[in-house]
């Protein structure tokens, strides 16, 4: 199974048939049916490739420089051109850790939650001197994001073109609400559609617009406005999906472009807020899975500040979303090629906490804060949801890894 990242073998003894005490013939055959798995992203709270600042968003985007590990980087003196960032004491990473780099480290922040879990750093760490609750291992497989998500788009049970909302609400069944556009460039409302029978959804680029040819040609920066927000500017060309709501159903969410969190995106869950029941939620994008985050005051590519910038309110907000104080994310979220990031995520007054339930992957390290004092989420509150070692989203894609594969089931 390509989604899930297993195979199967089926294994079959047969006896000789014999004569039974009364002349009949006896046979016997039995069959063991064994499950294979290797390590994937619904095992970790947090998996990252490279522990560095996505260079998609860097001055002169120096993806090919930065398409090496930190001992790498450090011998070749490219720490400056493909920066990393450290985990600090505010951040809580409570479950097991993945990265094929090394971890920059600030303080003492704390990995894990108990001894099982291990908190793998294939180069090491540097830097400050990290708490491991879990237990630590220094090297091990790689595990690669694939390089598209675009598996997906071919069993998706609903297939969307161009820049799309859902509300996701939660019932018997379990509906969406929002809109799409139509190949004239025409937005249409959709109302109380039911999840698809296999639970994915996929939004592609647009490749035509009222017979126009097109392009998705926006290129996204965390430190200026969305002008994909802005549809008096921007061509539906992008395979884009804005994601918030409630759900008690399983559902996976592709994107060929961005997955932009809009809103809490929630099941049932204890009074802790540990998610409860078997319903799952996937996001996975091509390019960023973004937390929506507008700002006035910002236009500017200056990183480092934000002159008078602060959140905007759902009545200056041109989409009438507002930003997104402690944020909950009950969900498995995959970027295959970019990153997990805040827009604006140096801007404005401090968004307090970010919390998330279930795992986070992705390529580069995204930035959902400049630090402590400063704005976006300056504490990361992940935790790693339980349900995903059985109940996972529907075909969530599997990594491309060095490691080993393991039974993780037999029956006869």
């Amino acid at each position: 199974d390509l989604a899930d990242g297993t195979f199967r073998v089926k294994a079959t003894g047969i006896a000789p048939s014999v004569k039974g005490p009364h002349g009949e013939q006896l046979s016997e055959d039995r069959s063991i049916v064994t499950t294979f798995s290797h390590s994937g992203f619904l095992n970790y709270v947090f998996l990252s490739n490279y522990e560095v600042e996505d260079p998609t968003t860097l001055p002169g985007k120096p993806v090919e420089a930065c398409k090496h590990y930190y001992k790498y980087r450090k011998e070749h003196g490219l720490t400056g051109t493909c920066p990393s960032f450290p985990f600090i004491e505010e951040d809580e990473l409570k479950g097991p850790f993945h990265t094929n780099d090394a971890s920059e480290i600030s303080g003492n922040p704390e990995f894990g939650r108990s001894k099982n879990d291990e908190i793998q750093m294939d180069e090491g760490y540097y830097g400050g001197t990290p708490v491991f609750v879990g237990t630590y291992v220094k090297g091990g497989a790689t595990l690669a994001p694939p390089p598209t998500d675009e598996e997906l788009l071919k069993t998706a049970g609903y297939k969307f073109k161009g820049r799309t909302v859902i509300e996701l609400e939660e019932g018997s069944p379990n509906t969406m609400t929002g809109s799409t556009y139509n190949a004239k460039g025409e937005k249409e409302e959709f109302t109380k559609r039911v999840f698809p029978a296999n639970g994915v959804v996929y939004v592609e680029n647009a490749e035509t617009v009222n017979g126009k040819l097109g392009s998705c040609t926006i290129e996204y920066s965390p430190f200026v406005y969305d002008k994909n927000y802005e549809e008096e500017e921007a061509k539906p060309y992008c395979g884009d999906v804005y994601v918030k709501g409630k759900y008690t159903e399983s559902l996976t969410v592709g994107s060929q472009h961005d997955v932009i969190v809009i809103g809490p995106i929630e099941t049932t869950h204890e009074s802790s807020g540990k998610p409860t029941g078997a319903a799952t939620l996937g996001l996975i994008a091509n390019d960023f899975v973004r937390v929506y985050h507008p700002v006035t005051g910002s236009g500017t590519s200056n990183k480092t500040s934000c002159p008078g910038a602060t959140n905007q309110t759902k009545s200056t907000d041109l989409r009438k979303w507002g930003s997104l104080p402690n944020l909950v994310i009950d969900a498995a979220i995959l970027s295959t090629e970019n990153s997990f990031i805040v827009d604006n995520f140096s801007c404005g007054e401090s968004l307090k906490e970010l919390t998330v339930w279930g795992a986070i992957a992705q390529n580069w390290r995204g930035r959902v804060t400049l630090g402590p004092g400063g704005g976006g989420y300056p504490h990361k509150n992940y935790n790693y949801d339980e349900r995903l070692e059985t109940e996972q989203p529907p075909n969530f894609l599997s990594p491309e890894t060095t490691g080993g594969w393991k039974v993780t089931r037999e029956t006869e």
